[in-house]
């Protein structure tokens, strides 16, 4: 029985010696992997797992979980900087948080800024002015299709990713395809969105595309950002209004047009077209624009109005109304100055 125990004993020691070993390994830096270095390179705005999966992929890393804990019971930070680090496999955690966190070389030459309110087509013609690609190969992939759970409750149109190209600032190497790009793009769309705003969007009785396509008028409609609320209650009360369910935005037959016309005719306001709010109660087909996170926010938080007229200035600003007496006074007003 004693034997059997020693031996029991023995077996659990060297068990443990077995799952440990590794790790120590790993922790130290002490390797049985003859590999030469490899480069990795690390994008702008990479997530912590990202980071990690490329790290483990080039095996430069075996045991993420440990280097997590390890940076925090050392009190490291294990800040990264992107471009593009020269590292070797299983290099020690100490040294290899070291190296992560120097400045290097960025292999990220092209910065593209997507401001809010820009139609794909303009978003298109931005890479291209930055030699990322061409505007028909930005213009074609973005008919593939992407894999994202928000993709799937968008019914099919003309220009199927319209407004969901996230505005903002964005860095790839020259001639990137142009389906990184768009993907980037989408997954930047799919972290803006929170679960709070999601949520939100269902206490609202809106779908995410409804929420979009609300917040894509009122980022073309709103030129002051403290109006965006007042504009979306405006739509809100046009929505929920059986006399006057007609948005009648000028920026939807803008859209249509492919040119900003400082005043419509009417024939413009005639136009046939699923995005003509003037002819089609209710929201268009879909998006006119990307929005930005202050316009989505905008449509899912409306001010408490009764407001279902406005008018813009020269200046930018917008006169509301209530009625459709007041809000022709405030024409003549918005005409004058």
């Amino acid at each position: 029985m004693v034997n059997n125990k020693i031996i029991f004993s023995v077996l659990a020691l060297v068990l443990c010696a077995m799952l440990i070993y590794p790790i120590w390994m790993d922790v130290v830096g002490v390797s049985d992997v003859r590999l030469a270095t490899v480069k990795i390179e690390i994008a702008p705005n990479a997530t912590q797992q990202e980071v990690m999966q490329t790290l483990v992929s080039k095996r430069v890393l075996r045991f993420p979980t440990f280097y997590h804990w390890y940076l925090k019971l050392n009190t490291l930070k294990g800040d990264v900087q992107s471009g593009s680090h020269t590292l070797k496999p299983a290099m020690g955690y100490r040294a290899l948080a070291k190296a992560l966190s120097t400045p290097v070389a960025s292999v990220f030459d092209v910065r593209v800024t997507i401001p809010e309110g820009f139609e794909l087509k303009q978003i298109a013609k931005k890479f291209a002015e930055a030699k990322c690609c061409t505007e028909k190969e930005f213009l074609d992939a973005a008919k593939l299709p992407y894999d994202f759970a928000f993709l799937s409750t968008i019914p099919e149109r003309p220009i199927r990713l319209e407004g969901y190209l996230f505005p903002d600032t964005y860095d790839f190497p020259i001639k990137t395809k142009p389906e990184i790009i768009i993907h980037t793009m989408l997954k930047r769309f799919d972290e803006m969105l929170t679960p709070s705003l999601r949520d939100r969007a269902k206490e609202k009785g809106m779908t995410i595309d409804q929420t979009i396509i609300l917040a894509s008028i009122i980022e073309r409609e709103a030129k002051l950002g403290n109006e965006r609320s007042h504009i979306s209650a405006v739509f809100k009360n046009r929505l929920a209004s059986k006399k006057t369910p007609y948005l009648q935005s000028c920026a939807t037959v803008q859209y249509i047009l492919g040119e900003r016309k400082p005043i419509l005719s009417v024939a413009d306001t005639k136009i046939k077209s699923p995005y003509n709010t003037y002819l089609h109660a209710g929201l268009p087909v879909g998006p006119i624009a990307s929005p930005g996170l202050a316009s989505i926010e905008a449509a899912l938080y409306p001010e408490r109005s009764e407001d279902l007229f406005f008018v813009a200035k020269k200046d930018g600003s917008h006169l509301f109304s209530k009625t459709y007496e007041a809000h022709m006074k405030n024409v003549k007003i918005a005409e004058k100055e």
